[in-house]
């Protein structure tokens, strides 16, 4: 049974200039889309003359927090879109970290009731995910080595910041609490795709509807969940392993305080589920 205020796969239209494209994933505290920012004909001609692709400035990931959520972040119990600018900011004229970027943040009301989002860039399928694809249920030390490698640098980047990724909360009906300094692997994405890549898969596989739902006076589709999954596979060899490069992503369960003496347990991300 959908709990109540849970965003799901039912989602209306978003406000200009943003174009809903299709469903991405579905989480417990929030949902993620791919959309499209429909840039006035001016900006694209402008980077048209200047010979460079208007098109990767476009399309984003949509990241819609559950009614629950947004209201916890209304409440002070959250404090994620503080922690994307810190980010954002750091990141400014220096290597991008392995952390999301904010570009845009709003709120966008549904048929549930109103949801905070975040534009980022666009993520590929988390690592507990990945996990699960291998037969065994285990995957090999060369393919956790880089994965390990990755979200240390993330966090400490945001420890630089004094930003502790709680990593899993305990969502209760009446408040937050934190319970844990695990990282979950669920908060763990592959780097995105590119432009070229989301263009050929939209062209391939055209979004997958399950019905409708009627929002005030319109009628909108109900979307299925089509991630873009990492391009190794389980069982790839250490030389492609070397390739692999993963985002950590999730900063909502975040606080900002100074990092705890005993550090932060990532292992639990990866084994021992």
């Amino acid at each position: 049974m959908r709990r109540r205020g849970f965003l799901g796969n039912h989602y209306p239209p978003l406000k200009p200039p943003h174009h809903l494209l299709r469903k991405l994933e579905r989480g417990r505290c929030s949902n993620t889309f791919l959309v499209e920012d429909l840039q006035p004909k001016c900006v694209r001609e402008y980077y048209t003359e200047l010979s460079l692709d208007h098109r990767h400035l476009s399309i984003w990931q949509l990241r819609s927090l559950t009614v629950r959520s947004t209201s916890a972040l209304q409440g002070g119990f959250i404090h994620e879109p503080n922690f994307l600018q810190a980010v954002a900011k750091r990141a400014s004229g220096s290597p991008e970290p392995l952390l999301p970027i904010l570009h845009d943040h709003f709120a966008q009301r549904g048929p549930h009731g109103v949801h905070y989002c975040f534009l980022t860039s666009p993520l590929r399928s988390h690592v507990h995910a990945f996990h699960a694809s291998a037969p065994t249920g285990k995957l090999a030390v060369h393919i956790i080595k880089p994965i390990i490698t990755c979200v240390v640098e993330s966090l400490k980047v945001l420890h630089s910041l004094n930003i502790i990724h709680a990593g899993r909360c305990n969502n209760t009906p009446n408040h937050f609490v934190y319970t844990y300094l695990h990282i979950k692997a669920d908060n763990v994405l592959f780097l995105g795709p590119n432009t070229a890549e989301i263009e050929e898969m939209i062209a391939k596989e055209p979004p997958l509807i399950d019905g409708s739902f009627k929002f005030q006076s319109g009628q909108y589709p109900i979307l299925r969940s089509q991630p873009f999954h990492p391009r190794i596979s389980w069982d790839a060899s250490p030389f492609v392993a070397e390739t692999i490069q993963v985002v950590l992503s999730g900063l909502g369960a975040g606080m900002q305080t100074l990092i705890p003496s005993g550090g932060i347990n990532i292992c639990n991300a990866f084994v021992g589920r």
